[in-house]
């Protein structure tokens, strides 16, 4: 039986939810298209073994917080993400905008370099919001 393992991809992308549920639909669009997927289930923060992935996607659990809790949680796991390697992050917002999306946005941009800009596109085709 041969290893048949194949390297990462070039780029590494983190994946940001609020919830479970989005955080596995999101991934689940990342896993069609024949990309390795992880969600690991640890502590917010924790070291992540992702050697192997080429998405990796975290489920924050932020959206029934209050917002300063949803930007620090995001801001924790935007830190931990770019430590893993990741070069390219993707903040999931909920379909009808539930939850914290402009603090958990702010919470990923702030660690990044100034000037960094985040493209803001909700989509919810079924409601005619397609992009």
């Amino acid at each position: 039986m041969t290893d048949e393992r194949r390297e990462p991809a070039p780029f590494r992308i983190g994946v940001v939810a609020d919830d479970l549920t989005g955080a596995l639909d999101a991934g689940a669009g990342f896993a069609k298209a024949g990309m390795r997927v992880r969600v690991p289930l640890g502590p917010l923060g924790a070291p992540l073994d992702i050697a192997d992935a080429d998405v990796i996607v975290i489920n924050t659990a932020s959206r029934e917080g209050s917002a300063e809790d949803a930007h620090a949680r995001v801001r924790t796991v935007t830190l931990s993400l770019l430590r893993s390697g990741v070069t390219l992050l993707y903040k999931k917002v909920d379909s009808v905008l539930r939850g914290h999306p402009g603090p958990e946005l702010a919470g990923m941009l702030s660690p990044l370099p100034p000037g960094t800009r985040a493209l803001v596109a909700p989509a919810f085709p079924a409601q005619g919001r397609v992009t």
